[in-house]
């Protein structure tokens, strides 16, 4: 089910759908797992989907990935349109990502999400 294009789908009452099934193996050792994303708002609205099913069965590791996959269209989103709420998430996207300072990062992180929050 690589590459499916899930928009609208009804999830309930399917039986094993597992995040391996949105899988394909490159090189014969890269795996990557997604769906059909040519369309920023449906592939958000398919992971959201997903993550529900995968909650609604106890799958939380899976549904964290499917969350994170909807989020990311979220971004993907707010960039295209010029959002101004694009700014601070790819701010805290940044900062989060340095692991060698990530305790004052998150401070800091927060910190500014509290000041963007007052702003906006």
């Amino acid at each position: 089910m690589y590459l499916v294009q899930l928009w609208r789908a009804e999830l309930k009452g399917i039986k094993s759908l597992m995040q391996q099934n949105f899988s394909k193996t490159i090189y014969g050792f890269w795996t990557i797992q997604k769906i059909n994303e040519k369309g920023i708002l449906p592939a958000e609205e398919s992971y959201r989907a997903l993550k529900q099913y995968f909650i609604d069965n106890g799958r939380y590791r899976e549904a964290s990935w499917a969350s994170f996959k909807e989020k990311t269209m979220e971004k993907l989103w707010l960039k295209k349109n010029k959002n101004p709420t694009y700014v601070p998430t790819a701010l805290i996207s940044i900062l989060l990502s340095k692991t060698i300072f990530s305790g004052i990062t998150f401070i800091i992180a927060s910190s500014l999400l509290q000041h963007l929050a007052m702003v906006i």
